[in-house]
């Protein structure tokens, strides 16, 4: 198991601690927490909810979910249970190294 994936990690506490290293755009950040929130929570992530939690429009929300993917930080994927947004990139990227 890999030292995010344990229970007794915060990774919003992590995030928070480490976001001037990850090189977030402050929407880019605020999508990270929603994102992180709500698989913690196991609610569903969509663009639309995205959009709604955030205030962002649809568009916003769309290129900013573009850049974390380009930059590896997020992973879409889709599995048996539906659409997993994962952030491992984001624990796994050199500045999380760091």
């Amino acid at each position: 198991m890999k030292w995010y994936q344990e229970r007794f990690v915060s990774h919003r506490d992590w995030i928070l601690d480490h976001l001037e290293l990850l090189d977030l755009s402050a929407q880019e950040a605020v999508l990270v927490l929603v994102i992180d929130f709500n698989n913690e929570k196991r609610i569903p992530v969509t663009m639309e909810s995205l959009a709604a939690k955030t205030k962002m429009k649809k568009e916003e929300v769309d290129e900013a979910v573009s850049l974390l993917c380009a930059r590896k930080y997020l992973e879409i994927k889709v599995s048996r249970s539906g659409v997993v947004w994962s952030l491992d990139g984001l624990f796994e990227a050199d500045t999380a190294k760091e």
